[in-house]
């Protein structure tokens, strides 16, 4: 849930999901003390639906918005993607700037195209940053097919022109590899964050990318030069990782309390805690010191035989 301020009334909107499921969305106004319902969005699991209650300040064609938004799909995004005049200064103001990035909730691939092909100077960051990831990337190609509705996933193609001793080379998206797609999708949010401020929260950032990759992205955002402080509103990154090659980042990148454990209990509940717990002067290896159980946060191990 968020809550923002915009032209002097306050705005809650907030969600819940399972895999591949919003099964709760709401956007609430309080221009008095008493809350202003503009949609609110629930999944009926008998009849397999989403139930969507409309408030009357709400404008626009709103059945249009429904029938275009998945069941994986939250709806305040689509009906911005679908020209709502209305929402689209609250979506880009405030709420896209807070961005949660996993395998369950994640923006459609249309709209990071329609982002790209929209924003030259995107597109030139993007491309500027694949190319100091050693991907030879000249330009991104995307193509718009009109005739497709712009909810299908069809809606938008991807080519990649790759810059060669022999001369460009055109790929389309299906013949890059997951990792490079991957970055590539990463990227949009990443960027847009680091120009506008904003949290990004990223699930397994490390996924299909190389250790030194994450790295440069995490560089990028400790830097100064790159991330400016705009008033208290510098960009945050937030990711989750198994890669315990992060700890020795430490020492040159990261603060101890930028580095958060989380350990299940007994009854499996998860417990949050931070680095900054732990005295770790005289440890020069932390990622090892982790592997050797000082911090805690380890899966218990237990013997196991195949059954016969």
């Amino acid at each position: 849930m968020k809550q923002v301020l915009h032209e002097g009334h306050f705005y809650q909107h907030g969600f819940s999901c399972l895999k591949g499921r919003i099964i709760e969305e709401y956007l609430f106004a309080y221009r008095t003390s008493r809350r202003t319902t503009l949609f609110e969005r629930r999944y009926d699991r008998e009849n397999d639906r989403d139930v969507y209650i409309f408030g009357k300040s709400l404008r626009g064609p709103k059945n249009v918005w429904r029938t275009a938004t998945q069941g994986s799909v939250l709806f305040l995004p689509r009906a911005v993607q679908l020209n709502s005049a209305q929402l689209r200064p609250l979506w880009e103001g405030h709420f896209s700037r807070h961005l949660v990035f996993n395998s369950l909730v994640r923006p459609s691939i249309n709209v990071f195209l329609k982002q790209i092909r929209d924003n030259t100077s995107l597109k030139a960051n993007i491309c500027s940053f694949l190319r100091s990831a050693d991907m030879d990337i000249k330009d991104i190609v995307i193509r718009e097919n009109v005739f497709v509705p712009e909810s299908d996933e069809a809606r938008y193609t991807l080519s990649v022109i790759h810059e060669t001793a022999r001369g460009a080379v055109a790929l389309p998206a299906s013949a890059e590899s997951d990792g490079t797609i991957r970055l590539l999708y990463c990227l949009v949010p990443l960027l847009q964050a680091l120009e506008q401020g904003g949290v990004i929260a990223i699930d397994e950032l490390d996924t299909s990318l190389h250790p030194l990759l994450v790295r440069r992205i995490i560089e990028v955002f400790q830097s100064p030069g790159n991330n400016p402080s705009r008033a208290g509103n510098a960009a945050q990154l937030v990711f989750t990782t198994h890669d315990t090659s992060r700890l020795q980042d430490m020492e040159t990148l990261l603060r101890r309390d930028q580095i958060w454990f989380v350990e299940k209990d007994a009854d499996q509940a998860s417990r949050l805690y931070s680095l900054a717990e732990f005295k770790t002067e005289g440890v020069s290896n932390h990622s090892l010191a982790y592997l050797h159980g000082l911090y805690g946060a380890l899966p218990l191990l237990r013997g196991w035989e195949k059954n016969q």
